[in-house]
């Protein structure tokens, strides 16, 4: 949540103040899916125009929203229920298989909170592209697929 916090900070102060009003209020699923999609464009896929599943996938939120606010609460931005205190920082050295992680500083899990995880993880390889957010594989794809032949053909 903190790194969310600080996400939302870069919004513009009245995108904020919506979503922190209809967060309050418990109306995140209304009027604030505008104010959220400002978000989700910084955060989630920064493209101009989505690629085709992208919408239909955020819209499952919708359909399952109790599921979704049972698990993490109102909204991405407002993580309150049992998600909120899930921790995995002690599970990573379970993981003996050489690793991948890759992360943006625009995506919604920025390298910040994935850092307590990699540590764990002994054979571990890190990139962290410029223009990517949450989906990578939508925004540059040719880019995506390149680092990801790349490191599969290292660890071959």
């Amino acid at each position: 949540m903190d790194e969310c916090n600080r996400l939302r900070a870069d919004l513009p102060p009245e995108v904020d103040a919506t979503l922190r009003r209809h967060e309050a209020a418990g109306t995140t699923d209304d009027s604030a899916n505008a104010d959220c999609g400002v978000f989700h464009h910084r955060h989630l896929c920064r493209l101009e125009f989505w690629p085709h599943g992208v919408t239909p996938g955020l819209g499952v939120i919708d359909v399952d929203r109790p599921v979704y606010q049972t698990v993490n609460g109102p909204s991405e931005c407002q993580v309150i229920r049992s998600i909120k205190d899930c921790s995995a920082v002690d599970r990573p050295a379970q993981i003996t298989l050489p690793t991948l992680i890759a992360s943006s500083q625009f995506d919604e899990a920025t390298p910040a909170p994935q850092e307590p995880l990699s540590r764990g993880i002994a054979a571990r390889d890190q990139v962290i592209l410029e223009n990517w957010s949450h989906l990578p594989f939508q925004e540059e794809p040719e880019v995506y697929r390149a680092v990801i032949t790349e490191w599969l053909w290292g660890h071959d």
